[in-house]
């Protein structure tokens, strides 16, 4: 339902300042099915939204990283952990219809943001120079100054490079989304060192600006030093994706281990929090699972999973319903599935 939905926002007026993390909401349905699948931490991301006067707004606001552990924790690991840009045949709608708009108005954005970062007091007297309000410049002063990075869904080979020169330019700390053409620019991408978020199920072109998607692209991008990550589905999907994104790239060439380290340490490194989350190591938070069998496998399953040390319980709302609706046996309890006490 709309009113459930809080990563994106039609306000013509606010666009990088916008914060996930003041909509997380810890007694969520959706994270105990993700935790059941044997997610213990997730990134979460802002959306574009559509609507009349948010075409020119380039960015989506800033991405927070949470852990999953149940009751009425507060959620966040670490706010303010990236900001999200659109750019490609999107960002072109975004800002009027053209790739060269979207790059000519991101460089002049920046350049805002570093003139409002030297003088912000200028800013009462000036404001119409401007094209951001005062909150989305302050939330930009950490991707301009190299301290945030700012992550850009971006598709096609050319666009990449585009992204590329401009990050290089700007001095900009880069991590990209998408791009499933990126094996095709895989060498500048490496020599960059900026990390790639690979859609793990993008096998086909859905549009002109994917013609190039293809299952290898984990592996040919890790091939040529890329470090890669998996960009995984909303957590109301069911967190069920990310394995079996990770074990398809493994089918299509990625070893093994890259695969493991792009659901775990990759991502940590990448946001900033590799000094809680992402590997197994003496003072880090104890967030474990352990699995009957194979994690990139279709046949493995969590039997035991620990966020911050303290196992969860591996059930949900629908597990709950299920066991409260089962057909009653003749002494009139809930039949209870196999197994189960």
């Amino acid at each position: 339902m709309d009113a459930t939905g809080d990563t994106a926002t039609k306000n013509d007026r606010l666009s990088a300042a916008f914060d996930v993390q003041y909509a997380l909401n810890p007694e969520s349905a959706l994270i105990p099915l993700a935790r059941m699948e044997g997610v213990t931490d997730a990134v979460v991301t802002p959306a574009f939204e559509g609507g009349n006067g948010r075409r020119d707004l380039l960015f989506a606001g800033q991405a927070a990283v949470i852990h999953l552990g149940g009751g009425l924790v507060d959620p966040l690991r670490r706010a303010d952990v990236a900001q999200l840009l659109e750019l490609g045949e999107t960002g072109a709608e975004h800002a009027g219809g053209s790739r060269a708009a979207a790059i000519v108005l991101l460089h002049a954005t920046l350049a805002d943001v570093r003139r409002f970062a030297a003088r912000p007091d200028d800013f009462r007297t000036s404001a119409d120079t401007y094209n951001l309000r005062r909150e989305d410049l302050q939330a930009l002063i950490p991707v301009v100054e190299g301290r945030e990075p700012l992550v850009v869904t971006v598709h096609r080979a050319v666009d990449i490079l585009q992204v590329l020169t401009l990050a290089r330019e700007e001095k900009l700390k880069l991590i990209l989304d998408g791009a499933e053409e990126g094996w095709r620019v895989a060498p500048q991408i490496a020599a960059a060192g900026v990390p790639v978020m690979v859609w793990g199920s993008a096998d086909r072109p859905v549009s002109f600006e994917q013609l190039g998607a293809t299952l290898e692209n984990a592996a040919r991008l890790n091939a040529a030093g890329v470090t890669v990550m998996l960009d995984n589905p909303p957590l109301f999907e069911g967190g069920r994706t990310p394995r079996y994104d990770a074990g398809r790239a493994v089918a299509h060439g990625l070893p093994y281990g890259a695969a493991l380290a792009a659901l775990t340490i990759n991502p940590a490194r990448a946001f900033g929090v590799a000094d809680r989350i992402g590997s197994i190591e003496p003072g880090k938070d104890a967030d474990l699972v352990v699995w009957t069998g194979d994690p990139l496998d279709t046949t493995g399953a969590p039997v035991a999973v620990f966020v911050h040390g303290v196992q969860e319980p591996l059930r949900s709302r629908d597990t709950d319903l299920r066991d409260r609706y089962l057909p009653l046996d003749v002494a009139g309890r809930a039949a209870r599935p196999v197994g189960q006490p």
